[in-house]
């Protein structure tokens, strides 16, 4: 939240358009199913670790 309104501040003076941050301009390579099933496997497990079910 601080860094938001850091930006907003930082950004509200400037007399030409906003630029958008790098991670919402860079061009990503599209994930496979695998590697979406990887990471919401690795999402599950820690959230099982978390409340207690391992």
């Amino acid at each position: 939240m601080l860094s938001i309104f850091a930006d907003a501040m930082l950004h509200a003076t400037r007399q030409q358009k906003w630029d958008a941050p790098d991670h919402w301009t860079l061009n990503r390579a599209p994930r496979s199913n695998a590697q979406v099933e990887r990471e919401a496997a690795a999402w599950r497990r820690h959230a099982y670790r978390d409340i207690g079910i391992w």
